[in-house]
């Protein structure tokens, strides 16, 4: 390896640590504001909440589908003009 090669690989090394410490700052700024917004402290718990508030909306439309049937059997014949 080369004194050139070695200059190059040093610079890539550099710029590799720089964008770590980058990352790691968004890392931190991101778990700051699930802290601070969503009361998560980590990102599984906010994958989990996640998945549940999916979980529940679904469970929600699902409900309004269902009562708006029931509206319409029941009041059907008055909904139309």
């Amino acid at each position: 390896m080369t004194e050139q090669d070695l200059v190059k690989l040093r610079g890539n090394v550099d710029k590799a640590k720089d964008d770590l410490a980058q990352l790691k700052g968004r890392e931190k700024q991101v778990l700051s504001s699930l802290k601070k917004d969503w009361s998560c402290a980590s990102i599984q718990a906010a994958s989990k909440m996640v998945k549940k508030l999916q979980a529940d909306s679904g469970k929600l439309l699902i409900q309004a589908d269902t009562i708006g049937e029931e509206i319409e059997e029941k009041y059907g014949d008055m909904l139309e003009l």
